[in-house]
């Protein structure tokens, strides 16, 4: 039910009918995927009414306890000012992860199936305190783009690095993606990504 409220959500969103407030609701508004829907224009907004039919969800498939996909196609069916009625058709993969207490959010939304040998992982880019990004990607890209941290006067951005601890239990910082212009990060075809919180440093 909350897949399919998701998928409605979205929908009246790009007819007008809600606003961010109540995307927020379902969708996580640190994610990429959340950013492209609101800066996306909408499809209509001037209407007499709406309703929708043919609604399934399928190809359902979990990734760990905290995060799975399935497919939602649907049919929204809205009547212009004019009597006639445009029907747009929803046929995308929702990626749901559980935020605490049982509440449950899109991070992801892809316009295929997720093919079940497929592994996304979660990137978070951290700088100074605050989340820049947080992408759930496929484990094997080999392209990858970063945010823009704001670089504090008089010091040099060094990269993203994550927090590791070594076999005497001491906590270090590794380089994860050394800085470029642009935020690209290219990767060797063999790298398999793991769930990350990349912190920004300075030098």
């Amino acid at each position: 039910q909350t897949l399919l409220t998701a998928a409605k959500t979205y929908c009246e969103y790009m007819i007008g009918k809600v606003g961010k407030g109540q995307l927020k609701k379902c969708f996580d508004p640190n994610t990429e995927i959340y950013k492209t829907i609101t800066s996306n224009t909408t499809w209509m907004q001037k209407f007499s009414g709406y309703n929708f039919g043919e609604e399934n969800i399928s190809s359902y498939y979990r990734y760990s306890d905290g995060l799975y996909s399935a497919k939602v196609s649907l049919t929204l069916n809205v009547t212009r000012n004019d009597g006639t009625i445009k029907v747009y058709e929803l046929s995308n993969t929702f990626f749901m992860e559980n935020k605490g207490e049982d509440q449950w959010m899109v991070t992801n939304m892809i316009n295929a199936d997720a093919q079940e040998a497929t592994r996304f992982v979660r990137l978070t880019y951290v700088s100074n305190g605050e989340t820049l990004s947080s992408q759930l990607v496929d484990a094997y890209s080999t392209n990858l783009t970063t945010p823009t941290p704001d670089i504090p006067e008089g010091k040099v951005f060094a990269g993203w690095f994550v927090e590791r601890v070594n076999e005497k239990g001491k906590t270090t910082l590794e380089l994860a993606f050394p800085p470029s212009e642009d935020g690209s990060v290219h990767l060797p075809g063999d790298t398999a990504l793991e769930p990350m919180v990349l912190q920004a440093r300075f030098e």
